[in-house]
């Protein structure tokens, strides 16, 4: 008996239950048996049949290549086999998948022949349907093929069909998606929770489709539901669900809303380096200094660690508490400390001024005037980006906003210590455009004599 769906991607094997697996080649020999009855009136001698066989081992084997190359000679022979032809556009998409993390200029020719092979065997059959979940393989072909809407049209015919298909549902709101149809996209993903409530990524992908229509609040409303249908034990999906509610509500400057979310890991969890951060940050905009104190100690300590760029925030903040209990050396020697890990901290430049002025080192604090001006005009540089970008589809938490600002101005050192202490993926592909341009920048330093 076959699974739900036939798993072309990693992806759509990802998200079946796990006790619903298959290896591809049992899904795919179990396909081929399906599609020899259905063609009726067609020539299938003991070689045609011998074809299929061999190349159903070669895909028990892992041998993609092989099976490629024992359709290709079978078509040869059999030219407009309508069975051959579908074969051939599962094997393709197959091997698109297999090359898609390491070439996809490869995978995605790969996905366009599979799409070839399944548009000849629809010819071959004029009006009659191909089997079900060619359909579907079909559309996923075209998809990965950035053919959008020739994509939907495919898997609708699956969905004709076989309607409780958890996999054609993702894929096709990632279609929708692509062509700005939020509403459905998100109905889709809708229903493929149906099928699997607790998948830590279609719910974050719902949450975020959310987000871009404006409608955070109920996004970050869905996943705390979630969190608390989830089963125990507590572990890292319940984390980092209630880390996207945190960044919504921080990114809406709700101090309070945002806080909740980091608490209730907290009290669950106290080895997380970023969560000390972003709690003792906001425990310090609340005037909770005693409670910022706390959750700093660690990281100060390096017991547990973040990145420079967060470690520069945490000795900023320490500065400017001690600052506030007129304890001026413990307060300068936490701003020095903060420009050394990051050294464009324009909040950390006007502590250190002060204290040094307080001090009655002038001299020292006036050589400091020049570089406190440049880290203000970086930052209304990054503003005055950061409002054009903001008026984009695609909404973006501060952070984002931040680091793709810092991409426009191709202030390319910045952008790599803030991408390096976001601790999560671009969605926009920010990191690889960072690597090509430094990538650029080490060759032409390469050249030059």
């Amino acid at each position: 008996m076959l699974p739900p769906s036939f798993p072309t991607t990693v992806h759509r094997v990802a998200v079946w239950p796990t006790g619903s697996r298959r290896s591809v080649a049992a899904v795919l020999f179990a396909l081929l048996i399906t599609l020899l009855p259905a063609a009726e009136g067609q020539s299938t001698d003991g070689e045609r049949d011998k074809a299929i066989r061999s190349a159903e081992q070669a895909l028990q084997s892992g041998k993609l290549q092989n099976a490629k190359l024992i359709v290709t000679l079978a078509l040869v022979n059999h030219p407009g086999d309508f069975a051959l032809l579908q074969i051939k556009g599962h094997v393709e998409s197959l091997s698109g998948d297999k090359l898609l993390q390491s070439d996809q200029k490869r995978a995605k020719a790969a996905y366009r022949a599979g799409a070839e092979a399944f548009e000849e065997a629809q010819q071959a059959v004029g009006e009659r349907r191909l089997a079900n979940r060619s359909y579907h393989t079909w559309g996923y072909c075209l998809y990965r093929s950035d053919d959008f809407a020739a994509a939907v049209k495919k898997l609708e015919f699956a969905f004709d069909k076989s309607p409780q298909d958890l996999n054609r549902h993702v894929v096709r709101a990632r279609c929708y998606r692509a062509l700005g149809q939020l509403d459905p996209a998100i109905g889709d993903l809708t229903a493929a929770l149906e099928y699997s409530p607790h998948h830590e990524g279609l719910l974050l992908e719902r949450a975020e489709l959310r987000r871009e229509k404006k409608q955070g609040a109920l996004a970050a409303a869905e996943l705390k539901a979630a969190v608390d249908k989830l089963p125990p034990p507590y572990g890292d999906v319940h984390t980092r669900l209630l880390r996207w509610i945190f960044e919504y509500h921080l990114g809406q400057n709700d101090v309070v809303r945002a806080l909740e979310p980091l608490e209730r890991i907290r009290r669950e969890r106290s080895d997380l380096g970023w969560l000390r951060l972003e709690l003792g940050l906001l425990y310090y905009r609340t005037g909770l200094f005693d409670k910022t104190l706390v959750e700093f100690q660690p990281l100060v300590d390096r017991t547990l660690t973040v990145k420079n760029y967060g470690l520069g925030r945490v000795y900023t903040r320490l500065g400017l508490i001690h600052q506030h209990n007129s304890e001026l050396v413990a307060a300068e020697d936490d701003f020095r400390r903060a420009l050394e890990l990051s050294p464009n901290e324009a909040t950390a430049l006007r502590g250190l001024i002060s204290c040094l002025r307080r001090a009655g080192k002038k001299a020292e604090s006036r050589a400091l005037v020049d570089r406190l001006h440049k880290a203000v005009r970086l930052e209304e540089d990054i503003r005055r980006v950061s409002r054009q970008i903001s008026r984009s589809p695609r909404e973006r938490g501060p952070r984002e906003t931040k680091i793709v600002a810092l991409l426009e101005l191709e202030r390319w050192e910045e952008a790599g210590d803030e991408i390096q202490s976001y601790g999560r993926t671009f969605s926009d592909g920010s990191e690889k455009r960072l690597e090509r341009e430094l990538e650029k920048r080490r060759q032409a330093a390469e050249r030059s004599p």
